[in-house]
């Protein structure tokens, strides 16, 4: 018995039926998509979180924080940094080493300098830091606290207060079975990557250190906390790292599960649980769908959102603590509590002490709901291919028509069988399936003909189409500090302009140069480049998801329409101008844009003046983002330049013809 793909009846239905669905089907693939991942917000598709890692054990931890001693000394601390900065615009190291010091922590200090291509000379920094010894312990492994105390952050003097404050209680416990070492930086993520490539023996790249004096144990968990007021009443929680990185789902349950233990709320990108804020959100479907949405945002912006950020790309789980005492939109408390981040850090430091191996159990990909929910790999992902499933039909779709028999399309009319097929002993078969009437809309081929296919295409007369937009992104991608150190020398503009300018250049470039070359394609060409530009669309976009889903899903749903129905338009001039419209409005300048603006719209509730306002954050985002590949690892820009870009490239050549 043949099987469903070797028997030439079965292709040829088969092989039928895939551009019927291209026909029919296709356009609704997109709105399938969305509104299957708008239900995964509901109560009956969420999972509740658990913990993996039994060691952990949240549930044994009981606060042993001394309220009355301990907010005496924060409040003191909280005056002193205050008038430091006042005096000084600065809270100096050397006061930071003396307090560490009066608690009794060995206390060091780590030099670096970072250069890139992109400032004039280098930037040099210092971190403090030091170390409480494991008193039940060999100092094989280690826990970091870490803040910033930069003096253009208001939040720095209530910051190293409060670590202050936890250093001095946690010095004088003897359960600990691991280091605690407890770093200040003044440059952000920057300083700390210094000190974690100092800590690892790093010593290559653009950012340069002095090996650090004294060190711990491998570290197992880091905590970056953020207190913005004297006496925070809420714990935000973030996770998200460089390039849409997540930690490790378990370390985030147990945020939650000791903050709500001890009655402490707790927030996920500035969202309370619907229980929390109950009187502000009736509808618990639209509060967990928009927090689900603001995760969606946060992991594909890529950036780093805290000092967590730069620990996931060594493999060590880290989360930030930001300490509030209100959020937007009035939100209703219950049961708040004056020491709330001090309790919670407390709780989070005595589970991480009984960790007996590295986070590895719980989840890595996941989106959060809330901070009892979250939504599994296993659910978002069928939507995300429901999606993508438009571009991967036409891909089958336009490659039947390719090697259909006769060079014709896959809706070539069926033939007379051939001598081989008129021996064979199956008249009856053939008779009965040739008066089978048809669709109307479906292509049809004949069984008979099935094993007729043409051998396959030659991409090689097409090679300097495909080559030429992998050249330009490459050429952009490796000029980028060349031309733009040159333009900034010569002209004296500011780096922010210039690398704005010179991506512009190369943008109208890749617009300009097709229309020199785009009319020597024809019919059966065209059909060979998109197919081509398909398969690389769909397996980037694929591999994109297992990196940063949220970032492969916001572009599947903004491209993968655009790029399934653009196709040569045989003379119609408006539907070349609307293919044409339709490329420009998915180009990774216009995409980037969009997102920067929605991101800073939405999220972080800024207010433009006008359009020029929206370019200069553009341009903010630009820098960062190149500058982020030299410091931090941040691979966006190689991504657009080495990948989407050409890929964009292939398509416009469609839509030009």
């Amino acid at each position: 018995k043949m099987g469903v793909l070797t028997d030439p009846n079965t292709r040829g239905v088969i092989l039928n039926t895939i551009p019927w669905i291209d026909a029919k089907l296709s356009r609704f693939v997109l709105l399938i998509g969305i509104a299957w991942f708008v239900a995964l917000s509901h109560k009956s598709m969420e999972e509740n979180t658990y913990i993996s890692e039994n060691s952990l054990q949240p549930g044994m931890v009981r606060s042993e924080y001394s309220k009355h001693k301990q907010t005496g000394l924060t409040i003191q601390d909280h005056t002193l940094y205050q008038e430091m900065i006042k005096q000084f615009t600065d809270i100096p190291l050397s006061e930071i080493e003396l307090r560490l010091r009066s608690i009794g922590l060995e206390v060091y200090r780590q030099s670096y300098n970072i250069t890139h291509p992109y400032i004039e000379g280098s930037i040099s920094g210092t971190n403090v830091y030091g170390i409480i010894r494991a008193p039940r312990g060999f100092s094989t492994e280690a826990l970091v606290l870490l803040g910033s105390i930069d003096p253009k952050d208001p939040a720095a003097p209530y910051t190293a207060s409060t670590i202050m404050s936890l250093c001095d209680y946690f010095r004088g416990k003897k359960y600990w079975a691991k280091d605690i070492i407890v770093l200040f930086t003044k440059d952000g993520p920057l300083g700390v990557e210094a000190w974690l490539r100092a800590y690892h023996g790093i010593h290559s790249g653009s950012i340069t250190t002095h090996p650090l004096p004294a060190s711990g144990g491998s570290i197992q968990a880091a905590v970056a906390l953020k207190v913005h007021s004297a006496n925070p009443q809420l714990v935000d929680v973030r996770f998200e790292g460089i390039n849409g990185q997540q930690t490790n789902l378990d370390l985030v349950n147990t945020v939650s599960w000791i903050s709500k233990r001890m009655g402490i709320p707790v927030s996920l990108h500035d969202m309370l649980n619907p229980h929390y804020a109950e009187p502000i959100f009736p509808d618990r479907f639209l509060h967990m769908l928009k927090s689900s949405l603001r995760g969606v945002a946060e992991q594909a912006r890529c950036y780093p959102n805290g000092l967590h950020s730069v620990f996931l790309p060594y493999h060590i789980e880290a989360i930030t603590l930001e300490g509030k005492s209100a959020v937007e939109d009035d939100v209703y408390y219950y049961n708040s509590n004056n020491n709330a981040i001090i309790k919670t850090c407390e709780g989070v430091f005595r589970s991480l002490n009984n960790l007996l191996e590295r986070f590895h159990q719980s989840y890595f990909f996941y989106l959060v709901t809330s901070s009892d929910t979250y939504i599994s790999i296993g659910l978002y992902l069928p939507p995300f291919s429901v999606i993508m499933a438009g571009p991967i039909i036409r891909f089958l779709c336009l490659w039947m028509s390719v090697t259909s028999p006769a060079g014709g399309s896959a809706s070539s009319t069926p033939s007379s069988p051939t001598t081989n097929d008129k021996r064979k002993d199956s008249n009856t078969s053939q008779t009965s399936e040739d008066s089978t009437p048809t669709k109307p809309d479906s292509p049809v081929i004949s069984p008979s003909r099935v094993e007729q296919w043409q051998p396959l295409p030659s991409f090689l007369p097409l090679a300097p189409i495909f080559m030429i937009p992998h050249a330009i992104g490459i050429a952009t991608y490796a000029l980028t500090p060349y031309i733009v150190n040159y333009i900034h020398n010569s002209y004296g503009l500011d780096y922010t302009i210039t690398i704005f300018m010179y991506l512009s250049s190369w943008f109208i470039v890749s617009l300009l140069l097709p229309l020199f070359y785009y009319h020597t394609i024809n019919t059966a060409d065209w059909r060979l480049i998109k197919c081509f530009a398909l398969v690389l669309y769909t397996l980037t976009i694929f591999a994109l998801s297992m990196l940063n889903f949220s970032l492969a899903f916001m572009l599947a749903i903004l491209t993968s329409t655009v790029v399934r129905i653009v196709e040569p338009t045989g003379g119609n001039q408006l539907s070349k101008f609307r293919n044409m419209i339709s490329m420009l409005f998915i180009s990774p300048p216009a995409i980037s844009l969009c997102i920067v603006y929605l991101y800073q719209k939405l999220i972080l509730g800024l207010t433009f003046r006008g359009f020029a306002h929206i370019l200069i954050r553009y341009m903010e985002v630009l820098n960062l983002g190149i500058v982020g590949e030299y410091t931090l690892g941040m691979w966006q820009y190689g991504f657009v330049c080495l990948v989407l870009f050409p890929q964009w490239q292939l398509f416009w050549h469609l839509a030009l013809l």
